[in-house]
């Protein structure tokens, strides 16, 4: 069973390594689609005769589209970590506990060792004062 769940885990590790690769990809392509299709609608406007209204809109349209798809691409690359992160967290709450369960040892044990020096220190006080 444990084999089982190693595997499944090494997939699905695998799988957001792919899609984070593929992530990488399409924003890059983004940004060079953010650079060059402005510089081809204002080529256009500057070459042709006609309107250059109709350029500036496409142009603008153009450039909230590719901006919108690169936030979509971001988020859902975001949200992809953020599963995986709980994911790992639900998958290590076992050793989680484990961890919790020996530092509340040593929190106790060190609050006993607190304790009884707090308590030999007034004694060692008093005995200075009685020195003097």
């Amino acid at each position: 069973m444990e084999t089982n769940y190693e595997e499944s885990y090494r997939r699905i590790m695998e799988y957001q390594n792919e899609e984070h690769l593929r992530n990488q990809k399409k924003i890059r392509w983004g940004i060079r689609c953010v650079i060059l299709i402005p510089m081809i609608f204002l080529m256009l406007m500057f070459s042709m005769d006609s309107s250059k209204v109709v350029f500036l809109v496409l142009w603008i349209v153009s450039l909230f589209t590719i901006s919108a798809y690169l936030i979509y691409v971001e988020y859902m690359d975001y949200t992809l970590q953020e599963r995986l992160t709980e994911l790992g967290d639900s998958g290590d709450s076992q050793n989680v506990a484990d961890t919790n369960t020996t530092t509340d040892q040593q929190a106790a044990d060190t609050q006993t060792a607190d304790t009884q020096t707090a308590e030999q220190q007034p004694a060692d006080g008093q005995a200075e004062q009685q020195t003097q």
